[in-house]
C-alpha cells in the first residue's frame, strides 16, 4: 500500500513570559499523514520529537522554553516543524522567526515631585 507525502504544516507563533520567563508557543496547522512531528530552531537544530499519542500530538502545540531555562529576552528566534509520515516521507512548515519577549518588570520611578499650578480665567 502506497504512502503519501504528508500535507505542510502550517506553522503558528506567540512570544510570551510566564513567571518572568521568555518562551515562544508553537501551534501549527494539522497534516495529512503524520505520524509525529520535530520542531527545529535555528540555532540549536531538533529541539523537540512529538509522537502520535502524546498531547501535543494532537493539541498541535508546544511551548520553547529552553529546558526551563528561558529564552534570551529580544533575541530573534528561527523555527521550522516538520511533519513525518509513516514510511518517514517528510514535509515542512516555512521557516518563521520571532523575538523573545524582556520579561523584565519595569523599575519603579524614584524621586518625582509634582507642583500645583492653578489655570485658566479668574484664578489669580
Amino acid at each position: 500500500m502506497p504512502f503519501c507525502q504528508p500535507t505542510k504544516p502550517g506553522l503558528v507563533l506567540s512570544s510570551l513570559c510566564e513567571s518572568g520567563i521568555s518562551k515562544v508557543a508553537l501551534n501549527w496547522a494539522y497534516s495529512i499523514t503524520a505520524t509525529k512531528y520535530e520542531i527545529y530552531r535555528q540555532d540549536k537544530g531538533l529541539i523537540k520529537t512529538i509522537n502520535q499519542g502524546e498531547p501535543e500530538f494532537s493539541s498541535r502545540t508546544w511551548t520553547d522554553d529552553n529546558s526551563g531555562l528561558g529564552l534570551n529576552q529580544g533575541t530573534s528566534y528561527t523555527y521550522y516543524i516538520k511533519a513525518i509520515g509513516p514510511t518517514d516521507l517528510t514535509n515542512q512548515s516555512d521557516n518563521i522567526s520571532i523575538t523573545a519577549f524582556s520579561c523584565t518588570a519595569p523599575t519603579k520611578p524614584q524621586n518625582l515631585t509634582a507642583n500645583f499650578a492653578c489655570g485658566g480665567a479668574g484664578n489669580s
